[in-house]
């Protein structure tokens, strides 16, 4: 009887260390969770605000680096979505080209919609090489192609689809930690052009000053469709864009199809004289609503307004009554069109669906199998006691 009462002791003292332990590291548990306040802060650079915009002429070419300050957290993984007015901005160069350095996993290719680019990247599955301080994410080129006034939320913006998480060491896994994020302000001034010169009196024919042309923009009078702007992917259509300058002669029309390419025209269709009519073709190969613009610019350098040329192009998934945009669709890839003033923008584009977390072991399964080893040893000790 006596090692049977030494036994049955060990036993409740198994018991009474494995209910406390489990109780605290439960505990524990729960403050390790609640480490995950969001702190992570998205800006661009150079800084800006309403009081000091980026100041820019309509033509130019510009970078926005994407920086990321992560604060407390520890992040792994980010979903950019920024937005921007299409009638006067667009992608340009590279397009979104992402630090590969800090995130080496390009998760999907960068998406381009007209007003929109969507970048998914993440650290790698295993790697340690999380984001602990501020790291550039990437940089977008952008052109201004009309003049604009700062608007008051910024005009070059973190879409609220944007996601920052975190690696589950000191935040749990798998947390949306974006606290705040900055956008860019920017001032597009009109092109700065050369005023005709004016004849000198003193070699005037009659002795007085001849006549100054005025310095007039081109008009864009319409952008046709050869056909109803609605249908599956891949759709295919022809614009038409038809405009004038009123003193001198068009050299340019550039169409800008909204789902990331453009294509400058600068011969045939009426180009060098008073009055265009250019077509071009382009198919759309992804499901979406799209915003068709065309533009024109003299030979002195002045484009025509943005807003007078404009078409919605509708696109619905193959074989769908109605687009359902959240839904993704296959991957394709639109041949680039050359363009002789400037370098092609990424045209590969694939849909971004929520991102679904990989799900990380964590403490918790520790916990778990803690917990019920205490609960059998519960029932061992019991039924122990009650046999001897």
């Amino acid at each position: 009887m006596g090692a049977k009462k030494f036994f049955l002791i060990g036993i409740l003292i198994v018991m009474l260390t494995a209910i406390p332990l489990t109780l605290y590291l439960l505990q524990k548990q729960q403050e390790t969770r609640s480490h995950a306040s969001p702190s992570t802060i998205l800006e661009f650079t150079p800084d800006s605000n309403p009081g000091a915009p980026i100041q820019k002429n309509a033509g130019d070419q510009f970078d926005l680096h994407v920086q990321m300050d992560p604060g407390t957290n520890q992040v792994d993984y980010t979903l950019l979505v920024i937005d921007y007015d299409p009638t006067k901005f667009t992608t340009a160069g590279a397009g979104f080209v992402p630090n590969n350095s800090a995130f080496p996993a390009q998760l999907t290719p960068v998406r381009y919609q007209a007003g929109k680019v969507t970048a998914e990247l993440g650290i790698g599955a295993g790697s340690t090489n999380v984001i602990q301080s501020l790291t550039e994410v990437g940089v977008l080129t952008l052109k201004a192609i009309a003049a604009n006034t700062p608007a008051a939320n910024g005009d070059i913006t973190f879409d609220g689809g944007t996601l920052v998480y975190t690696a589950g060491a000191a935040d749990a896994a798998n947390t949306n930690v974006l606290s705040t994020s900055h956008p860019a302000f920017i001032t597009v001034a009109a092109t700065p052009t050369t005023p005709t010169p004016t004849l000198s009196p003193t070699v005037a024919p009659t002795g007085t000053p001849g006549p100054t042309t005025p310095v007039q923009a081109p008009v864009c009078t319409s952008l046709n469709a050869d056909r109803t702007a609605a249908g599956s992917a891949p759709f295919s259509i022809a614009l038409t864009a038809t405009g004038n300058d009123p003193v001198g002669t068009i050299s340019k029309v550039t169409f800008d199809f909204g789902d990331g390419p453009i294509h400058d025209v600068t011969s045939g269709g009426g180009i060098g004289t008073k009055v265009a009519s250019v077509q071009v073709s382009h198919t759309y190969n992804n499901a979406g609503t799209y915003r068709a613009t065309a533009y024109l610019t003299n030979d002195r350098g002045v484009l025509s307004s943005t807003t007078t040329c404009n078409l919605t192009v509708t696109v619905s998934a193959p074989g769908a009554g109605t687009i359902i945009p959240t839904q993704p669709v296959a991957v394709a890839t639109a041949t680039p069109i050359a363009s002789p003033t400037a370098t092609p923008i990424p045209t590969q584009v694939i849909a971004i669906a929520s991102p679904t977390p990989i799900l990380r072991s964590g403490p918790g399964d520790l916990f778990i199998g803690i917990g019920a080893i205490g609960g059998i040893l519960s029932i061992i000790g019991a039924a122990l006691f009650f046999v001897l």
